[in-house]
């Protein structure tokens, strides 16, 4: 061996000596570092036994009644009061609402008004015919006056529609309750 390579061999033998105490090291510090497992976990025990449970079942599902009926209304108005509560039974006769009755006051009082109106105008249409009649008769008046007042006193178109409408105004005015 030269003198270069016996020199070289000690150096390179203490290189690698220090090399692997460095690598060792780490290992160790790395071992330390790792966490330690975790305990293991606690665990309760509990003793079967045997004995009857009750069963339960559920079920789900929908159901309609036996008959069902529809309120409706049979005039428009302004609720004021519902006074059943929805699938409470009610008897007849039993108010069930209260609409706001001034409209139908108003109403009524307007088909009133037309109905004596109307009435008014029938007397006088009566009246002109039992003048213009007499008067006829001796010859006062024309033929054409006497036709003209007898198809006024005949057309009680007027007398007609302001009944027809008193009427109907009793019939859609509900100024007291509803009822069953």
């Amino acid at each position: 061996m030269s003198p270069t390579s016996m020199r070289r061999g000690p150096r390179a033998l203490t290189a690698a000596l220090l090399v692997g105490l460095l690598a060792s090291a780490c290992e160790e510090k790395q071992a330390a570092q790792a966490p330690a497992a975790p305990p293991p976990p606690q665990v309760g025990v509990v003793e079967v036994q045997p004995h009857d449970v009750p069963l339960q079942f559920e079920y789900s599902g929908r159901t309609a009644g036996s008959r069902e009926i529809e309120v409706r209304a049979r005039v428009g108005g302004i609720l004021l009061e519902r006074t059943y509560t929805e699938g409470q039974r009610v008897e007849a006769g039993k108010v069930l609402f209260r609409i706001d009755p001034a409209p139908f006051k108003v109403a009524l009082q307007q088909a009133e008004a037309r109905l004596k109106n109307g009435q008014a105008v029938l007397r006088q249409a009566e009246r002109s015919w039992t003048r213009v009649s007499s008067l006829y008769k001796d010859r006062a008046v024309s033929g054409r006056e006497r036709d003209e007042t007898e198809t006024g006193d005949r057309n009680h178109g007027a007398r007609h529609g302001a009944d027809a409408n008193h009427f109907e105004a009793h019939i859609a005015s509900p100024l007291k309750t509803l009822t069953a």
